[in-house]
């Protein structure tokens, strides 16, 4: 059985932390620091996290897709190479 839409999954996931991480947030279970929350507020978010946040989109996203096209062996192999690579 293949799961077709590996990019949905990641979307489900991506938006279930963000959503998790706002309720800990409003909840006090954990705190921001009050000089972070303005360093990103406004424009500086766009500019700072948007970009972060759509690479580790991609690149979560690429090797889930990559599961529907090489084989589980090889790209296990592809992963252990990538510490020496970086």
């Amino acid at each position: 059985c293949q799961f077709p839409y590996p990019l949905t999954l990641v979307g489900f996931g991506f938006a279930s932390t963000s959503i998790c991480a706002r309720l800990f947030v409003w909840c006090k279970s954990s705190s921001v620091n009050l000089k972070a929350l303005q360093m990103l507020a406004g424009y500086n978010w766009f500019r700072i996290v948007l970009p972060i946040g759509v690479c580790s989109a991609i690149t979560v996203s690429t090797g889930n897709v990559a599961y529907l096209y090489l084989g589980v062996g090889f790209i296990q192999m592809l992963k252990a190479l990538s510490p020496a690579i970086v």
